[in-house]
């Protein structure tokens, strides 16, 4: 892996390190702007006067859902926030509007646009900035006004040994302050589903999750830890808890119902080679992206189960709520469908399925 680490102790306010401006792809106008001229200096390989940071990046993976093979998206399809795709429609459409003309379906441009979505910097593409992890209340980076270079400064003193980070999207790892200031202006923070479709992993914690329930509502939650301590957002009301609890039940039983479908049996991996037992991959030997690929989206598919089963175990950690009927008899917006979660009219699920799934409902 890559990251930046105090090989000592180092004070709050030390310059870690700075950027000259003229070493930064930056953009004029739009990101259209970068993504053309990454993928222009590119195209001239050594003959750039970027090589060095372009060479590196031929080594970088790219790992977020739009850059999977469709049939890997179609893992993803009943998980938030859904529009694996928007990297690639919203550039195709901002692009053509700007005259710039950038073709998705070459190969180079599409590796640039998601070099762009996964590393660029507020300035464009700059180098450093890329090397960092994602992480809360460790660095901050700026620009001074007439200034030649960017830099990065520590936020608070780390110890040696420990990793200094960089926050990628505004999350509720910056503590609760920030959140509601921003929650005053009507703007959720980013969660796991923000990070895992722009970036390709899984935020660590404490994260925020969400899903859309029945009813349209937003449902927004916090794993605090990896034993799956569950906390709310400011202002989050008892009948607003209660909600979340039904949907989620709902929402878990239709995620789980899909998962055994796809996967009737684990995948497993053993020095970089993949089986996949599941009805759709069945007996796929692979290795490489595809194999790292599925095993991503397999593991936001847990995280996500991991997550919703957290929810409704602290929305109902006095055991006070229950269900009078399975969640999936009736409701408005959500039924399976051969495997498959389609949003169409209520449906009636049949008995036998009622009662195994009512035993499932923790």
């Amino acid at each position: 892996g890559r990251g930046f680490f105090a090989k000592g102790h180092i004070p709050e306010g030390v310059d870690i390190a700075r950027v000259p401006l003229d070493l930064v792809i930056n953009q004029e106008v739009h990101p259209c702007d970068v993504v053309q001229k990454l993928r222009d200096e590119m195209r001239r390989g050594e003959c750039s006067k970027y090589w060095p940071y372009i060479k590196f990046m031929e080594q970088v993976a790219i790992d977020i859902p739009n850059s999977f093979d469709e049939d890997l998206i179609d893992i993803l399809s009943d998980l938030p926030p859904n529009n694996w795709v928007v990297h690639t429609n919203r550039m195709m459409g901002d692009c053509q509007d700007h005259g710039l003309g950038v073709e998705m379906r070459d190969a180079v441009t599409l590796r640039a646009l998601f070099l762009y979505v996964t590393r660029s910097g507020p300035e464009g593409m700059q180098p450093i900035f890329d090397i960092f992890n994602h992480g809360y209340l460790s660095t901050k980076h700026y620009t001074k006004p007439n200034s030649d270079h960017f830099k990065f400064v520590t936020d608070r003193a780390h110890v040696a040994g420990e990793e200094l980070f960089n926050q990628f999207r505004p999350g509720v790892g910056a503590g609760m302050e920030i959140v509601q200031t921003m929650m005053k202006y009507n703007v959720d923070p980013d969660g796991a589903p923000e990070i895992f479709r722009d970036y390709g992993f899984i935020e660590q914690f404490p994260t925020m999750w969400w899903f859309i329930g029945s009813d349209a509502e937003k449902y927004k939650f916090i794993v605090e830890d990896e034993s799956g301590s569950v906390s709310w957002l400011p202002e989050t009301s008892e009948d607003y808890i209660r909600a979340l609890w039904r949907e989620a039940n709902t929402i878990l039983l239709l995620v789980t119902k899909r998962t055994e479908y796809m996967f009737k049996g684990p995948i497993s991996c053993e020095k970089g080679q993949c089986t996949t037992m599941g009805s759709i991959y069945d007996g796929e030997n692979m290795t490489g992206t595809r194999a790292r690929h599925i095993g991503i989206a397999s593991s936001y598919r847990q995280a996500y189960q991991e997550a919703l089963q957290a929810a409704i175990n602290a929305a109902n950690s006095d055991g006070s709520l229950t269900l009078e009927e399975n969640p999936l008899r009736h409701n408005p917006l959500l039924v399976e469908n051969n495997g498959r979660i389609a949003h169409i009219g209520t449906e009636q699920i049949n008995d036998s399925e009622i009662k195994e799934d009512s035993d499932r409902v923790a």
